[in-house]
């Protein structure tokens, strides 16, 4: 069960299914934002981002099979989740913005709660991707692994096409408006987010955080904002982070995929398999985009053994 929110916190959501958390808050100059610590002080850290419209909730069945042996760091994004609602526009060109939230919350950690500076793993989904890579190649003598879940961290592959329900709120203010005012963009993706029909207390978790209009805005703003040409804000941004990887081609890496997500599909995974060329690949042929609902004890195994094979190098990426 969460903590009460504080007062400036958009949703108060009370007992949540799967979440056995304690709920933290940091604030600083962008406001106040809310992430669970879990697991020893002294442990390997992890850090898992999440994407649009998730929140720190996707990750619930990873931390707790991880929570044990390592430090889950699993941070909201402003603006999204339980953290205080931003005024801050949401673009995705707007990458380095958020890549600095995580250098403070990290910063935050490594002074205050005792965080190693050194032999971080970050794990990513959705549109923390470009975000937490770009952190991640920033600080790449911190980071010892590198975990990708159905994302895209360079520019669209060609023939790509934008799933339709993206399409529309991408292309039309209408469309937008409509789904903001009724949450279909957040609701959408507990239905077809998934292979396997989401128990009902799930998804009005996963909707908590955004059952006021006013609490949703970073949704659709983030939708709008997808870069899907040249000209588009964020596509050089896109371009960068592709050459940004390289930073990281040597990390140890996994990518665990969900085949049957129609906007991160196997055109994008490609591209990763390219660009990361060293990585071990773990595919789930009947998982969807949220694949730690589909699938979360097959991810978690992977993780763990991805994790327990990779310590030695890890741990000398720790060192000072």
């Amino acid at each position: 069960m969460t903590d009460l929110v504080p007062a400036h916190v958009p949703t108060r959501v009370g007992k949540l299914p799967d979440y056995p958390f304690t709920s933290r808050w940091f604030s600083d100059s962008a406001g106040t934002r809310h992430y669970l610590d879990e697991g020893p002080r002294d442990a390997p850290p992890v850090l898992m981002l999440h994407g649009n419209p998730t929140w720190s909730y996707f990750w619930r069945h990873l931390v707790i099979g991880l929570r044990e042996r390592y430090r889950c760091v699993v941070p909201d994004m402003a603006g999204m989740g339980l953290s205080s609602r931003t005024a801050e526009p949401f673009t995705v060109g707007g990458f380095q913005a958020r890549a600095d939230r995580i250098e403070a919350l990290v910063t935050h950690l490594t002074v205050k709660h005792q965080a190693p500076e050194r032999g971080w793993t970050v794990v990513v989904h959705d549109w923390s991707g470009p975000v937490g890579l770009r952190w991640a190649s920033w600080h790449a003598e911190r980071i010892a692994r590198i975990i990708v879940c159905n994302t895209v961290a360079f520019p669209w592959p060609e023939g790509h096409r934008l799933y339709w329900g993206l399409k529309f709120i991408h292309a039309s203010a209408l469309a937008a408006w409509i789904s903001y005012r009724h949450n279909l963009f957040a609701l959408g993706i507990t239905h077809q987010g998934v292979t396997s029909r989401m128990p009902r207390q799930v998804r009005a978790a996963y909707l908590a955080p955004y059952r006021r209009r006013s609490d949703r805005r970073a949704i659709e703003k983030f939708v709008r904002a997808i870069p899907r040409k040249a000209g588009d804000m964020g596509w050089e941004t896109l371009h960068e982070l592709g050459r940004d990887l390289t930073a990281l081609r040597n990390k140890p890496t996994l990518l665990c995929w969900g085949m049957q997500d129609p906007v991160f599909n196997d055109q994008v995974l490609d591209g990763w398999m390219r660009r990361l060329p060293h990585a071990q690949v773990r595919l789930f042929p009947h998982a969807g985009h949220l694949l730690l609902d589909d699938v979360p004890h097959q991810v978690t195994n992977d993780v763990l053994a991805f994790l327990a094979v990779t310590a030695a190098s890890a741990a000398g990426a720790g060192a000072s």
